[in-house]
């Protein structure tokens, strides 16, 4: 037994809780985004420039799964906006779902 679990024990405390967000970190899924412009055009008439691109969302890791009550809790939210901070999309979608695309 070392010190902590000893004062821990005596102090009627649990554990210091940070170690158990460090250890939680783990289970944080990494992604990794590949981004590819697939054509430019150019608009004279509303002077404007069109980009198509194409994203590719893989997971960097492979978290360990939990399963939780919560609904929400195995979610990827995607959120994508223009340069002026826009809205263009958001979606929520199971991590299942990235880890099959």
């Amino acid at each position: 037994m070392n010190y902590i679990q000893l004062n821990c024990q005596l102090l009627n405390r649990q554990n210091p809780f940070g170690h158990e967000i460090l250890a939680s970190l783990a289970n944080i899924p990494q992604y990794c985004l590949n981004v590819k412009q697939v054509s430019v055009a150019f608009d004279r008439e509303r002077k404007s420039i069109h980009v198509e691109i194409s994203i590719e969302c893989n997971l960097a890791n492979q978290a360990p799964a939990i399963k939780r009550n919560s609904r929400y809790y195995d979610m990827t939210t995607i959120l994508t906006i223009t340069s002026d901070f826009h809205l263009v999309d958001f979606r929520r979608t199971p991590l299942v779902d990235v880890l099959h695309l």
